[in-house]
C-alpha cells in the first residue's frame, strides 16, 4: 500500500495536466473570430409595422476595428466609429441627433447574431440577424 505522503506528492502535477488538457481542448475546438464583414440585423421598433433592418459594416483599422451602421429609417445615424471587439462580441456606440445609439451583438459559430440596441433614453430593442459570408477577392 502507498503511503499518504506519496499519494499527495503527485497531486499538483496531476491537477496541472488536467487543466492543460481542458484548455487545449477548448482552443482546438474554437476558430479565431474575425469580426470584419457585413452584418444584416433586424428589430421591431414601436410605431413601425414591419421589422426594421440595420446594416453593420465592420472594417479593420490600425489598432482594431471600426464599424458603420446604416438604416433606411434613420439615415442620419450613418458614421464610422471604432468598435469594441471582445471574443465574439461587438459593441458599437455613436452620438446621433436623438441621443446615443448603442448596439451590442454576439456572433455565434454559425454566424447567426443576437443582440440589443438603445437609442437615447427610451428607445431600445433586441436584434437578430446574420454575419454574411465575405465575397472572394480572387475574381
Amino acid at each position: 500500500m502507498l503511503s499518504k505522503s506519496y499519494n499527495t506528492a503527485y497531486l499538483p502535477v496531476f491537477l496541472s495536466l488536467i487543466l492543460i488538457a481542458s484548455l487545449a481542448g477548448k482552443a482546438i475546438g474554437q476558430e479565431a473570430f474575425n469580426p470584419k464583414g457585413h452584418y444584416q440585423l433586424t428589430t421591431n421598433v414601436l410605431g413601425f409595422e414591419e421589422p426594421v433592418q440595420f446594416d453593420l459594416e465592420v472594417t479593420p483599422i490600425e489598432h482594431g476595428y471600426a464599424a458603420n451602421v446604416t438604416s433606411d429609417i434613420a439615415p442620419d445615424i450613418s458614421r464610422t466609429v471604432p468598435v469594441e471587439v471582445t471574443g465574439r462580441e461587438l459593441h458599437y456606440e455613436t452620438a446621433t441627433p436623438n441621443g446615443t445609439l448603442s448596439i451590442a451583438i454576439s456572433v455565434e459559430q454559425d454566424n447567426s447574431v443576437k443582440g440589443t440596441w438603445n437609442l437615447g433614453l427610451f428607445l431600445r430593442g433586441t436584434l437578430a440577424g446574420r454575419k454574411l459570408a465575405e465575397e472572394s477577392s480572387d475574381s
